[in-house]
């Protein structure tokens, strides 16, 4: 099935065409180079469809590939793997050449770990995606991207309000972006929502 032609049955019986730019991301217990290709057919297959547009490693440190287990863990602590992200990349690479994605990116990545990923890469990340919003900006990182050509694309743009506990920066995150003073000042002074600014 092509991607214009793909499509999914919803809860009432009635077809749901897939359409548009999708992005979809290797998990981090996939890292090993021998469970990329596996892992994209088991999300062509899942997605009905050929190709996908967009394929990037979630993260650059992998956890240990344990069996039913989304973030393996022992004694508390994740049990992280020893792959390197470079070779993780050069599977990513592969898929490019063998037709399963178009393009292919990265995400959580930072400057060094870009860095070195450029200088052995065959093929140059597409798409660097990270947290980005009004109190984690990200400078530096936008004017690396930008100037490799690496289109930068955000995620909890909105910051994250139901962010659980665990993963919670009590200096860095926002309590509730939509909220601040700053932002519906600005928003009010364009006529726009705080989502808009």
């Amino acid at each position: 099935m092509s991607v214009s032609t793909a499509r999914r049955q919803l809860n009432d019986g009635s077809w749901m065409p897939l359409l548009g730019f999708g992005t979809w991301k290797l998990w981090c217990t996939f890292h090993a180079p021998e469970d990329v290709k596996p892992s994209v057919i088991e999300t062509l297959r899942n997605l009905q469809l050929t190709y996908l547009n967009l394929y990037l490693i979630h993260f650059p440190v992998g956890f240990q590939n344990v069996l039913g287990e989304l973030l393996p863990r022992h004694e508390g602590r994740v049990l992280v793997s020893e792959i390197d992200y470079v070779d993780t990349w050069k599977a990513m690479e592969a898929l490019v050449d063998e037709g399963f994605v178009k393009s292919i990116g990265v995400s959580n990545f930072n400057i060094s770990q870009l860095q070195r990923l450029l200088s052995k890469a065959r093929i140059f990340p597409a798409v660097n995606q990270v947290e980005l919003h009004p109190y984690l900006t990200q400078p530096e990182l936008v004017e690396f991207c930008m100037s490799r050509n690496i289109a930068l694309t955000a995620f909890s743009p909105l910051g994250s309000p139901g962010r659980s506990l665990a993963f919670l920066n009590e200096s860095a995150d926002p309590k509730d972006l939509l909220k601040d003073p700053a932002v519906k000042m600005i928003a009010e002074k364009h006529s726009k929502s705080p989502a808009q600014v």
